[in-house]
């Protein structure tokens, strides 16, 4: 029987992650602990990439979170999970930043979720699952945004140039 060999040619991989930064406030202790939880979350996630070096690349997640208990604040929490990510040497900046922005920070996403749900069992709370952020759609509609942004701005040069002339 012949050994076959399966080669995967991978377009990036992680090398390292680890969380960076965690920063959490549990407010009205012990009194938060007699009352029935109902929390309502306001969170807000950030992500951002970096070069570390050739082909290698820092990514982190951002996420910061105000979580109130009744109308009270009970919970605030600031968490930035990063990842040192290596990308194939032969791929374009486009490629790049959409492996970094897209695929790294949505295969980093759940370790961000489970770092908050350990988190709040630690401060003996009831876990908090996070749900699933589509950081491709997020992407695109940064994208759109940005191509509209250069659009109006070149419309508004063409606009002062006109007046200039006339």
């Amino acid at each position: 029987m012949a050994d076959t060999t399966i080669q995967i040619d991978l377009a990036w991989r992680f090398e390292r992650i680890y969380l960076r930064n965690v920063n959490v406030t549990l407010h009205d202790t012990p009194d938060l602990f007699d009352l029935k939880w109902q929390p309502n979350a306001d969170m807000n996630i950030q992500g951002d990439f970096r070069k570390a070096g050739d082909n290698r690349y820092e990514v982190s997640l951002k996420l910061t979170m105000t979580c109130k208990n009744l109308g009270k604040l009970a919970l605030e929490m600031t968490l930035e999970q990063a990842a040192l990510v290596r990308v194939q040497s032969e791929k374009n900046q486009s490629d790049v930043q959409r492996i970094l922005v897209v695929e790294a920070a949505n295969a980093l996403f759940p370790y961000v979720r489970e770092a908050v749900d350990n988190l709040a069992v630690r401060m003996s709370l009831p876990p908090l699952m996070l749900g699933h952020v589509n950081f491709e759609k997020v992407f695109e509609e940064g994208l759109r945004q940005m191509n509209l942004k250069h659009a109006q701005s070149a419309m508004s040069a063409n606009v002062s140039t006109d007046e200039v002339l006339n």
